[in-house]
This record gives C-alpha cells, structure tokens and sequence, in this order.
C-alpha cells in the first residue's frame, strides 16, 4: 500500500509520468486487483503509446484472467511490428502469422531497397495491413561511411551536414 501511495503522489506530480501507471497496475495485479490493474496499464498505454511495458503487462495480465481474452485484441490498433528483412518472402511469412495481433508493419530501407513499391502493394494487398515506412539514417552510419572512404567527396559533404544538422 505504501508502493502504490508513493506512485499516486508521483502522478498527482506528474501526471505524464507513464512509468508510475504500469507500476501502480503492476501492484493491483499482484494483489488479485485485475480490473484495477487493468485501468492503470491503460492509463500508462494513454500516457505513451510506445512504451511497450504496459502493453505486455496488460496482455500477461489478460492471460491470467483468461475470462477477458478481449482485452489483447483492444491493443492490436497500437501494435506494429519491424519487418527488418532482406527478403519478401521472410516478411510476408511472418506478417502472416501476426495479422491477426497486429495493426500494421514498419518497412525499412533494406526491404525497400530489396522489394520496391510492389512489393510494397504485394504485402498491403495479401496481409490488408498498414505499412508504415522508415528511411531514417543514423547519424552514426553516416559518420561510419565517412571513415570508410574518407577521400571520398561525397562522404566529406555528408559528413558536414551532419555536423550542420
């Protein structure tokens, strides 16, 4: 009771603190408490939608109160997975056997580079996903191609607009 109290003062400080909802509803869930654990990993989920504790403490905690199944599919809208793969088939492999837990994928530029916009529209049209594409570089990788032809003219300007940036 102490822990929890603790954790009500932390939010009444901070209300943003998503931490301080999963832990409170890591209490409840301990003490048997599972609709009230329940509305505190969906307060931390509200807080922060990418902070992944919270999810997998409410779908644990569904599991245990296997008379609410329904809850693990209230998540699937916030789910998406990273199908960092150097091929299609991979991809579409395990984007099959999640369909049905998740929202949607997040392509890389290694897929991308691989497959193209049809493979794309192939793994939008066989798994009615969405697909969600990230190109970012980090600026790490950038420095590292800078090292590795370092008389390259090219990597002198990447490089300078990196430090620009």
């Amino acid at each position: 009771d102490e822990a929890n109290e603790n954790y009500k003062k932390v939010i009444s400080l901070n209300p943003k603190f998503t931490d301080a909802y999963n832990n409170i509803g890591t209490i409840y869930s301990i003490l048997g408490k599972f609709n009230d654990a329940k509305e505190f990993y969906i307060k931390s989920i509200e807080t922060n939608k990418y902070f992944a504790e919270p999810y997998k403490n409410y779908v644990q905690l569904c599991k245990i109160n296997e008379k609410d199944q329904s809850g693990v599919f209230k998540l699937k809208k916030n789910i998406f997975v990273a199908l960092d793969f150097s091929s299609l088939k991979e991809a579409l492999n395990i984007s099959e056997k999640l369909r049905d837990y998740i929202a949607g994928v997040k392509v890389g530029t290694e897929l991308y580079t691989i497959c193209g916009a049809p493979g794309l529209k192939k793994l939008k049209d066989q798994l009615g996903l969405d697909i969600f594409l990230d190109f970012s570089f980090s600026i790490n990788s950038l420095i590292s191609s800078f090292f590795i032809s370092a008389n390259s003219e090219f990597s002198n300007t990447v490089l300078s607009r990196c430090f620009i940036a």
